[in-house]
């Protein structure tokens, strides 16, 4: 008997490059999901198409105050700084369905068992402000939706990339139901990590596999 294959949210917007910055990919969603198709993973019938996320959505994680900010662009000097630039109105949009996109993607995992979505990833954005070319935390806004509409009571965050997931570890650092564990590079960015209810922190140049 074959395996139903899980659903891939994806949207056509991905593909657009919207930062002239190239330590922003933005369209590298779209290239891996070229690449997962020419590979024969994804399949037509597998793609969901995700909606931008409410402000609503934004408004569980983040403070009000800032989301309004952030939505009107209206980001002051310090803010863009931590940003990494000035976003521009299309990137805005982009990150809202970036956002949606995450959320779409864990209610399919919840129906299904498993689902992927290869954009989001703002794991730098904290309650209060941005950092790291993340605006919005999709994978906090995600948790906290689900939680709200009592999908699930408890989660788990586990981060697996280089960087710590400092964003999310600062949001939900008076959430006990909320697990964040980050596993990174212990001299890569941030400088000053937060606090993870569980941090692997690993030293550069670690010996691979036998």
């Amino acid at each position: 008997m074959s395996r139903r294959r899980p659903p891939f949210v994806f949207h056509p917007l991905y593909r657009r490059r919207l930062a002239a910055d190239p330590r922003l990919p933005t369209g590298r969603a779209g290239v891996l999901f070229d690449l997962a198709v020419a590979a024969g993973l994804v399949a037509p019938d597998q793609v969901r198409q995700p909606a931008p996320a409410p402000r609503a959505w934004l408004e569980l994680v983040h403070h009000p105050a800032w989301v309004a900010r952030a939505l009107a662009g209206r980001l002051d000097a310090r803010e863009c700084r931590l940003l990494g630039w000035r976003p521009t109105p299309a990137w805005l949009d982009r990150v809202r369905l970036g956002v949606g996109g995450t959320v779409l993607a864990a209610r399919l995992a919840l129906e299904e068992g498993l689902a992927v979505h290869v954009a989001g990833g703002g794991h730098h954005a904290g309650p209060d402000g941005p950092g790291a070319f993340c605006l919005f935390n999709d994978v906090a806004v995600a948790a906290a939706v689900l939680r709200a509409e009592g999908l699930v009571r408890r989660v788990l965050i586990l981060d697996l990339d280089v960087h710590q997931g400092d964003g999310t570890a600062r949001i939900f650092a008076r959430s006990p139901e909320v697990a964040t564990v980050s596993l990174h590079a212990r001299s890569n960015y941030p400088l000053r990590k937060a606090k993870s209810r569980l941090d692997v922190a690993l030293d550069d140049h670690l010996p691979g596999p036998a």
